[in-house]
């Protein structure tokens, strides 16, 4: 990262900023410049802690200072992560449980000249389908068709899809670029995938909730287990000790009941890690929401539909109402994706409010 300033600073801060499990290995800096038009440049490593995959490559850069007149100043700056920090190359799969399929208006690109650094060796230029493994061990496969002008991301994770996809349509749109082609456009043709994203934050929230428990459970043993030490210490304090009355049995008993609730604990990892997988799901959503489909198609699945309701319903407002404070708090990113979704259409297309209002009310109405 390079800064320049036009005026002598003093105490200029820099932060850098990486989606989790992504780690810098510094991410504060703080410069000098003691005369105008000066250059620094500091240098990182990012690389990946954990098993998982981050929700995003995007990193962002922030400078703060104050000018000689004391005003304070930020500046942001955002900035892409390489690919090959995430993934290497792997294997294509054939079949996969979520597929999707993007529209382009432009003839296919080989996918050696998308991702030079992802093909295996081939004599063949023209590679239609290429595989990506992540670090954390799920496959995503990416097929250009030779006849059509579409490619298809599958993979057997639906939160996985979103990165390569991504990467893919950034990757397009700077080929065609560089060629001065400026109307290159993509398109979802597809069902949007709601089902899928449903079951994703239907998991993660049951995860939230079995990590409670076990929290509760552990935090109950462990308070029995400090009563019986206090009892048994008081015991081997007294000059003419009393029997133990079993309070040795009843210690080595809590003391193994507590190990499998902390094996359970490892639940809690899990639905730390439903957490994350749950932005992964909820980016491509967004995207194909505004980028790649019509409001009239997003309004006919999400309202008109009677099958989509009572999802979208359950989404928003829960199952129950006693529940629906924590499954809220769950679910806190579709609810914001959906809105989203509507005033980007309001920005776009011009979209009434109205289809906002009627949108919740038939999700009310299957409270």
């Amino acid at each position: 990262v390079t800064l320049q300033n036009r005026v002598s600073l003093q105490k200029a801060k820099l932060s850098v900023y990486v989606q989790p499990p992504l780690v810098l290995t510094c991410d504060q800096f703080t410069f000098e410049f003691t005369a105008p038009e000066m250059t620094r440049t500091v240098a990182f490593s990012v690389y990946l802690k954990g098993s998982y995959t981050p929700s995003e490559l995007e990193a962002n850069a922030v400078v703060s200072y104050s000018r000689p007149t004391g005003i304070p100043r930020v500046i942001q700056c955002k900035f892409r992560l390489p690919l090959n920090l995430i993934c290497l190359p792997g294997q294509p799969s054939k079949t996969a449980s979520h597929k999707l399929t993007i529209d382009t208006n432009k003839s296919p690109v080989s996918l050696l000249s998308l991702f030079p650094g992802f093909a295996n060796q081939s004599e063949d230029d023209q590679v239609n389908v290429m595989g990506f493994r992540f670090l954390g061990g799920s496959r995503v496969t990416v097929l250009a068709s030779k006849t059509s002008q579409r490619y298809r991301i599958q993979s057997e994770q639906f939160e996985d899809l979103w990165l390569i996809t991504k990467e893919l349509i950034v990757r397009l749109q700077e080929y065609f670029e560089k060629k001065g082609i400026k109307d290159f456009a993509c398109s979802f043709s597809g069902s949007i995938p709601l089902q899928e994203y449903f079951e994703l934050i239907d998991h993660h929230f049951e995860l939230r909730v079995n990590g409670e428990k076990v929290e509760e459970l552990l935090s109950e043993r462990a308070v029995q287990f400090r009563a019986i030490q206090r009892r048994l210490l008081t015991r081997f304090k007294d000059k003419t000790p009393a029997p133990l009355q079993h309070l040795d049995a009843l210690l080595d008993g809590t003391y193994k009941q507590r190990w499998p609730g902390t094996w359970q604990a490892g639940g809690r990892e899990a639905g730390r890690l439903a957490g994350l997988a749950a932005p992964g799901a909820s980016h491509p959503l967004g995207y194909f929401f505004y980028y790649c489909c019509s409001p009239s198609r997003v309004l006919a699945q999400l309202v008109v539909t009677e099958k989509s309701a009572p999802l979208v319903g359950n989404l928003l407002f829960g199952q129950e109402e006693a529940d629906s404070a924590k499954r809220g708090s769950a679910l806190i990113p579709a609810f914001f994706i959906i809105l989203r979704v509507f005033f980007l259409f309001h920005q776009k297309d011009n979209t009434p409010f109205s289809k906002i209002s009627h949108f919740l009310s038939c999700c009310d109405g299957e409270r």
